[in-house]
């Protein structure tokens, strides 16, 4: 619990029901004026009951059903009883789902990130802030999951997730360091993108592994990943000689696979390089003076000075003034007529793989260097002939793996199979970049992999949902990674916290009852509930600020105001749930006017419908509702007048 509340603190949670009962009040308020609208009436929620609505999610997500009102049926010998009903009712339930809300309402967002983005940005924060991060760390893309309308989903056949909102996730053997939401669309892309690489001439897909990589406290401004300490890996997706060159002179070592293929981008690249030099010819060689060397530099160079340039006399920022050099630098270089070169994957090793791929051996390995020999091109046969770029290993380190023959029913199982002869498994000389990149590329899918296990998201109809339940997934999925858990018991470890997680929750949401199982809908004032965070009026710690009974029919000398009824009653006469089909409430019963006949009732004189409810007293077997509280403290003074009679009775007799 402590470990989940490093990311949802209670900070957080009261800042979500502000959020909530605010959304709730201004629907209200809106429905009153129409006539229309919910017909159950909203009590404030406060961070306790949003305790045990978390732990409704996670129970749900570890023991699934088709319906959400499975959860509260009545066992009849062959259904299962299921918990929940003793923390939350399931109307309850269903209603903070309804209003649960995440910023300040009356905004209007052109998508759904907007409505999320300082949840996301809070719990970022904090997952940065408690996990040092290894040597090894992984760019790849997630897919959560959302099946509704929305203009940002993407559908992608061959996922296993194949539609929904896609997130660029930078992750360290399963643990979530940072992330981004994409929006699919012309004009769109990664959302908080850093601007500055789009600006020089880098993708929205390579700046990706540059904004995730070099993402900064803001504030400290200290680089997350320190110089010369981690590597990122990455698919083909994002693999480029630029994008390697420039996260190698920033201090980040940097590998992954290369595709064959060229995209709309590099497409376009290619056709403006041959436009400049059919319009003003060739100028990188005509350049002869000194003062303009700098325009012959290569890409990653240009960009790292102006990075690591500093504009202290100016005034402006680091981010600003990288914007005004490379700004500067690009002016500078159309002025000439000449755009920056843009180095491309050796053409000889895609022939390579293009031509000779059904040719060459198992094992055989091509190399070569870039143009300033910073990023190795390695090309390697294994089934088929695979491309890598890296900056970290050298071309001829291998290490030795134990490896199992491919079954004869595989692709390409001839080429596999006949360096291993007879023997189901041998060991094989494997190149350090391919041997590195099979054990640290698979961080993003790790934490993938735990978080659909027990996966809290439901059906939901609202387009933001998903990305909340991407958030909670989150941060159950890093505390399990930083609990002891984990290296104790790795066999059942997940299970194990996911149960003790929501035990702790449901515990979590009884605290300011003062021990007792009463289920109360409200656990502090509706007048503290209506004030923003920040307000001075809100006490500091809102569970210091005793919440009273509301008692009335009971005398107050009888019943104090505060803290529990007296002689311990409370604990003596505890409701618990006895009855298979709902009673009426007998404090309610009590407190009715006496019923008349049908001749005499009439619509102003017909009496109210009793509560009805599956609890009552566990000595005097009494069914008593819980949903107003002075119909338990009413039963409890009751029983107390009872025992006093009977102790004056027994006194009488003695004398």
């Amino acid at each position: 619990m402590e470990l989940f509340q490093l990311f949802f603190t209670n900070e957080l949670l009261d800042e979500l029901a502000y959020y909530t009962n605010s959304l709730a009040k201004e629907y209200y308020q809106e429905s009153k004026k129409t006539n229309t609208g919910y017909a159950r009436e909203w009590k404030p929620t406060c961070r306790w009951e949003l305790y045990a609505y978390l732990g409704g999610l996670l129970y749900m997500a570890l023991h699934r059903k088709p319906s959400i009102g499975d959860y509260w049926k009545i066992s009849d010998g062959f259904l299962p009883a299921h918990p929940v009903s003793n923390y939350i009712s399931r109307n309850r339930f269903e209603q903070i789902d309804c209003f649960l809300y995440c910023t300040e309402p009356g905004q209007r967002f052109q998508s759904p990130f907007g409505r999320v983005i300082h949840l996301s940005d809070y719990i970022k924060t904090h997952a940065q802030k408690y996990y040092k991060p290894g040597p090894n760390l992984a760019v790849d893309e997630m897919i959560q999951r959302f099946n509704g309308r929305a203009s940002e989903i993407v559908n992608i056949p061959h996922k296993p997730t194949p539609k929904g909102f896609k997130i660029w996730v930078l992750a360290c053997y399963g643990y979530i360091l940072n992330w981004m939401f994409h929006a699919k669309g012309k004009d769109r892309g990664p959302v908080e993108l850093d601007p500055i690489w789009v600006e020089y001439g880098f993708t929205p897909t390579e700046s990706v592994p540059l904004t995730l990589g070099l993402h900064r406290d803001p504030d400290s401004g200290e680089r997350m990943l320190k110089a010369n300490k981690h590597i990122l890996w990455f698919d083909n997706l994002f693999t480029t000689i630029p994008l390697l060159e420039t996260l190698r002179e920033l201090g980040i070592g940097a590998a992954g696979t290369v595709r064959t293929m060229r995209t709309k981008r590099e497409e376009q690249w290619d056709a403006e390089e041959e436009a400049a030099i059919f319009l003003h010819g060739n100028k990188v060689e005509a350049i002869e003076d000194p003062a303009q060397e700098s325009l012959q530099q290569s890409t990653s160079t240009v960009v790292v000075e102006a990075y690591n340039s500093q504009s202290t006399s100016t005034g402006f920022s680091q981010s600003e003034s990288l914007s005004l050099s490379l700004q500067r630098q690009r002016k500078n270089q159309h002025a000439a007529g000449w755009l920056p070169p843009r180095e491309k994957f050796s053409e000889r090793l895609m022939s390579i793989k293009s031509t000779f791929n059904n040719r060459v051996v198992w094992g055989t390995q091509y190399w070569e260097l870039s143009a300033n020999k910073s990023v190795i091109q390695l090309a390697w046969k294994d089934a088929q002939i695979v491309l890598f770029a890296s900056t970290v290993a050298l071309p001829h380190e291998q290490v030795i793996r134990l490896c199992e023959r491919p079954a004869a029913t595989t692709t390409r199982a001839t080429i596999t199979r006949r360096v291993f002869g007879d023997q189901p498994v041998k060991c094989l000389p494997i190149p350090t970049t391919v041997d590195d990149y099979n054990h640290s590329m698979g961080a993003v899918d790790q934490a993938a992999q735990l978080m659909t296990t027990y996966d809290t998201q439901r059906v939901k109809r609202k387009t933001w949902k998903p990305l909340f339940f991407f958030l909670l997934n989150v941060a159950i999925n890093n505390s399990f990674l930083l609990s002891s858990q984990r290296a104790q018991n790795p066999t059942h470890a997940h299970k194990e916290f996911f149960q003790d997680l929501i035990a702790a929750l449901f515990d979590a949401s009884r605290k300011p009852f003062n021990g007792s199982h009463l289920a109360s809908q409200e656990s502090q004032s509706p007048e503290l509930l209506d004030l923003p965070l920040n307000s001075p009026e809100v006490p500091s710690s809102i569970e210091a600020v005793p919440r009273p009974y509301s008692v009335t029919s009971i005398s107050e000398t009888l019943v104090p105001l505060y803290g529990k009824p007296p002689d311990n009653l409370m604990e003596k006469h505890e409701p618990v749930k006895l009855f298979p089909i709902a009673k009426s409430c007998q404090s309610c019963r009590l407190a009715c006017k006496p019923r008349v006949s049908l001749a005499q009732q009439d619509s102003r004189t017909q009496a109210p419908r009793l509560a009805r409810s599956y609890y009552g007293c566990k000595v005097c077997r009494e069914a008593i509702c819980l949903k107003k509280k002075h119909c338990f403290l009413e039963h409890i003074e009751r029983a107390r007048l009872a025992e006093s009679r009977k102790n004056l009775v027994r006194s009488e007799s003695i004398k």
